[in-house]
């Protein structure tokens, strides 16, 4: 128990720049399986692909009420070692969808909305531990069947009080913490400012895919759709097709930039008739994701060179670190320059030193005499006319 206690502690918190470069580096190198390549055998098990290293995963509520048991669960999307996107449908529901009451699936307590400045909500420990997350594809080892699951530390609700209204149409999302790392899984890369959808654009979507018994653990399938249009308040994503099944939220959509998978939005939908699909945008979660999770797209990183303490060049014209005034004085040691360019330096003050020197030279220049050694070998008359010179001048 100590040992479990001690991992959960120092594996949590947002991720270090050092872990985000990490996640750049490594994001998008792996697609889901479509069409065919998904159907799962008697024991859904996927003995053809890397079940370990797969990011879809289904949400499931461990004890939800009754009454919520069709939106007990949703597909999620690992978005880095140590967080997971989805539905809040999977943790929250509302009873009476003319009223903007929510109440926690768990017990039906009615969720204190006191949201942050973006309408972000932090669920409470008791509500995100109840949450199982189990890999969509088993393992299968001596003829068993093992799904990798994660336990939840921390959970937050995107954008759910600036929605009350509607929520009974698209849940908000759902943002976990995982209690432990997982370096073998892989993880798509996020969209960003620069991730703009044109129209037609195909796009893959995956959505959970329930049996006759409606609330019965259910499968999941691909949908091949075509970008239509970004809603005014740039917060979904209106893609052509019908709309999924009733609980069917949290699935990603994946876009293939030129062999790269790229997470653009999760499905937001409800079960109302049409012939559009709502899915959340991730470009408007990017400042919730850098607060919570440290998930952005800037790399942080340096070269390791870059890194350390290079000795400066003694040429004069280094424009970095000027060599003292006076010519007799020793050049700087490796110390002396680290703690140089590490703080502010007090650079010479060139208006009142420099000038100072100039007036020195124009006195030297007016006492001096300066005689060749070649004016005094050519003739005693020279020397002659020397001395006389010099005798004017003691007079």
């Amino acid at each position: 128990m100590i040992t479990v206690f001690l991992t959960s502690t120092l594996k949590s918190d947002p991720l270090t720049a050092a872990e985000n470069d990490e996640r750049l580096e490594k994001c998008g190198r792996q697609f889901l399986p479509t069409g065919e390549d998904i159907k799962p055998d008697e024991n859904d098990s996927m003995p053809a692909a890397d079940s370990k290293s797969l990011w879809l995963f289904k949400v499931m509520n461990k004890n939800a009420s009754d009454y919520t048991r069709d939106t007990y669960m949703s597909l999620g999307s690992v978005i880095s070692k140590r967080h997971l996107i989805t539905s809040s449908q999977t943790i929250i529901v509302q009873p009476d969808k003319h009223i903007q009451v929510l109440s926690w699936a768990l017990d039906g307590t009615y969720v204190d909305t006191t949201c942050d400045e973006r309408g972000n909500l932090a669920v409470p420990k008791k509500m995100a531990k109840n949450l199982n997350i189990m890999g969509v594809w088993c393992a299968k080892t001596e003829g068993k069947c093992k799904h990798k699951v994660f336990k939840v530390k921390k959970a937050w609700i995107l954008n759910l009080c600036g929605r009350l209204r509607s929520y009974h149409k698209e849940a908000s999302p759902l943002l976990l913490e995982l209690k432990a790392d997982d370096e073998e899984i892989k993880y798509p890369c996020l969209a960003n400012d620069s991730t703009v959808l044109s129209g037609g654009e195909p796009l893959t979507a995956y959505e959970l895919r329930y049996s006759k018994r409606k609330y019965t653990n259910p499968s999941f399938r691909d949908r091949q759709l075509t970008f239509d249009f970004y809603t005014h308040d740039k917060l979904f994503v209106v893609l052509n097709g019908k709309r999924p099944a009733y609980g069917d939220r949290g699935g990603p959509l994946i876009r293939n930039e030129s062999g790269t998978a790229r997470l653009v939005a999760i499905n937001g939908d409800g079960p109302l008739p049409g012939d559009k699909a709502y899915f959340f945008d991730l470009k408007d979660m990017q400042e919730d994701l850098k607060k919570f999770a440290g998930i952005h797209n800037e790399f942080k990183g340096q070269p390791p060179s870059s890194t350390s303490t290079a000795l400066p060049s003694t040429s004069t014209s280094s424009p970095t670190v000027p060599l003292p005034p006076v010519p007799s004085s020793p050049q700087p040691t490796a110390s002396v320059v680290t703690k140089q360019t590490e703080s502010a330096r007090k650079e010479p003050d060139t208006a009142t030193e420099v000038p100072r020197k100039e007036e020195n030279d124009e006195d030297e220049e007016s006492d001096d005499l300066f005689v060749s050694e070649e004016f005094l070998n050519e003739s005693a008359a020279n020397s002659l006319l020397i001395l006389f010179v010099l005798s004017l001048l003691i007079q």
